[in-house]
């Protein structure tokens, strides 16, 4: 099967290592010269938030599969190309709701469930704002990004431009 892998970094050397095991034909897409090549066939280097560059090159390779496991870009990057060509994975609006914590927030209080207190924000004003009405401390999250990356602890309205 010919399986196109979407970021090629430590975390998703399992996944690669196994399929190559398996006998698939390994293509990726990676932002740099990924550290093992000699698991692909080929590897084409684009910036993973290069959405029509990412889909056009599945397009041109017309994979079977299409997989990542490592990021929201990558996971965004694998549902339009999925969604694209008709391919098993996650589609667009799935992929919004598990990279976006806004909306995970937003969709989870609409069903009913207990979640701390929460907004969002775009610059400092509305941040000391929200902070005030939440009570401190607060935790400051990027909405889209990878894992704890970003995320930053706020004990008082001394620190928060920080």
């Amino acid at each position: 099967m010919k399986i196109l892998v979407i970021n090629l970094g430590w975390e998703q050397q399992p996944l690669i290592a196994a399929l190559k095991s398996a006998g698939h034909s390994l293509h990726g897409i990676h932002c740099t010269a990924p550290e093992q090549p000699e698991n692909f066939e080929s590897v084409r280097i684009l910036d993973l938030r290069d959405l029509g560059g990412i889909r056009a090159h599945a397009r041109a390779l017309r994979p079977e599969a299409v997989v990542s496991d490592q990021c929201d870009y990558s996971m965004f990057a694998q549902a339009v190309v999925s969604e694209d060509l008709g391919l098993p994975g996650p589609r667009v609006a799935q992929a919004q709701l598990a990279c976006n914590k806004w909306l995970q927030r937003d969709r989870s209080r609409e069903a009913g469930l207990d979640i701390p207190a929460y907004a969002c924000v775009t610059s400092l004003a509305e941040a000391r704002s929200k902070a005030e009405t939440i009570g401190y401390p607060v935790i400051l999250k990027p909405v889209d990004n990878r894992g704890s990356f970003g995320v930053n602890k706020v004990d008082d309205p001394g620190t928060l431009a920080e």
